[in-house]
């Protein structure tokens, strides 16, 4: 049997080694699971005659990621941590089911309340969710406007942890302003 040199192998088995090493460096690695997260909805709705919500804008970069503010006001898009929709959907979705219009009154003797988010975000450096809201009543020739900012810690900088402490700003916010917009209509 005729012996072969080291060097003989060497070079046959060199080009398979290349061959087979990039596929070990560029095999795809293990992708973080995609979480999407959405409001609670309100406990026991409270139909009101006072006014009817009409419009919800959202003036953040926020869509459907969750958004982090970081040290030196950097703002972190999270890939993975989603919403199922735009705070503005969320948001009104939540505020109409806590808060209906009463379905016998007319519309004319409503007030129109318009919403605009202007925050809705985690404060990672301060462990809070931030919520703010622009409002405007219009009733006749009244017009009422105002702001809403809420804040709730979280434990920890998970998804989860953030994603309840949003729930719990949305839920207070919601309450502020319908208190809000019913003090401003019994003003004279």
């Amino acid at each position: 049997m005729k012996k072969y040199p080291s060097a003989y192998w060497a070079a046959l088995l060199m080009p398979l080694l290349l061959m087979l090493l990039p596929g070990c460096l560029l095999a795809p690695r293990e992708q973080p699971e995609s979480c999407f997260y959405d409001l609670a909805m309100p406990e026991k709705p409270q139909p009101q005659n006072r006014f009817r919500w009409i419009v919800f804008d959202n003036d953040t970069p926020s869509r459907t990621r969750m958004l982090q503010r970081q040290a030196g006001n950097r703002i972190v898009q999270d890939d993975y941590n989603c919403w199922v929709q735009t705070p503005e959907k969320m948001i009104q979705r939540y505020m109409t089911l806590a808060y209906p219009a009463d379905s016998k009154t007319p519309s004319a003797n409503l007030a129109d309340l318009r919403v605009t988010v202007t925050a809705f975000e985690f404060d990672t450096v301060k462990s809070e969710a931030v919520l703010s809201l622009n409002y405007t009543l219009k009733k006749g020739s009244l017009r009422y406007s105002g702001a809403i900012t809420v804040r709730k810690k979280f434990q920890t900088a998970q998804a989860p942890a953030m994603a309840a402490a949003m729930d719990q700003a949305v839920a207070e916010a919601t309450t502020k302003l319908y208190q809000a917009v019913c003090s401003s209509l019994e003003r004279p």
